[in-house]
């Protein structure tokens, strides 16, 4: 049974561990639909101070655990427990409290339309922005090696691409 522990508690510092490095690899967004990595980067420090403490306690007490002393530590785990969450939901949801929608962040790049999109919507729209910015670049690339190899040949429909594009 005490292997279970053991990979039990490998599990939840690998969770930590990937909380930690999803919040800061989404940092460097900034202000724009992912900037709770902040807050989720404080409620992870948040859980990992309450679960030091309560280790130390645990880890101080040792096997001398009397009556007396399961009481006080049941409490001190409990509070810990309570804090930790209460805390860091509050981390996550009180900055929210003020601006719902997030129309108030600097670079926000999203109309009022976009705040009615689903998270993999938004997703799916900026690949399809970055695809498009990919194959305008190799247009541009093309258009430009047909230009330097037949300098007298004329592109016919560019004018027309141009127009429909606008």
């Amino acid at each position: 049974m005490k292997g279970f522990y053991v990979v039990e508690g490998i599990y939840k510092v690998a969770l930590i561990l990937a909380g930690i490095y999803l919040s800061v690899s989404l940092w460097q967004y900034g202000n724009s639909m992912w900037s709770e990595s902040k807050q989720m980067l404080f409620a992870i420090y948040n859980i990992i101070t309450f679960a030091l403490i309560g280790l130390a306690l645990q880890l101080s007490l040792g096997s001398e655990v009397t009556s007396s002393t399961r009481s006080v530590l049941f409490v001190t785990r409990s509070v810990c427990i309570l804090l930790s969450g209460v805390v860091t939901v509050g981390a996550i949801l009180f900055p929210r409290l003020n601006d719902p929608k997030g129309e108030g962040r600097k670079d926000n790049t999203f109309n009022s339309s976009a705040s009615n999109r689903t998270a993999a919507e938004t997703l799916a729209l900026s690949d399809l922005e970055f695809r498009y910015d990919a194959l305008e670049k190799k247009y541009q690339l093309l258009k430009q090696r047909f230009r330097e190899n037949c300098p007298d040949a004329e592109l016919s429909g560019d004018e027309k691409l141009k127009a429909s594009a606008d």
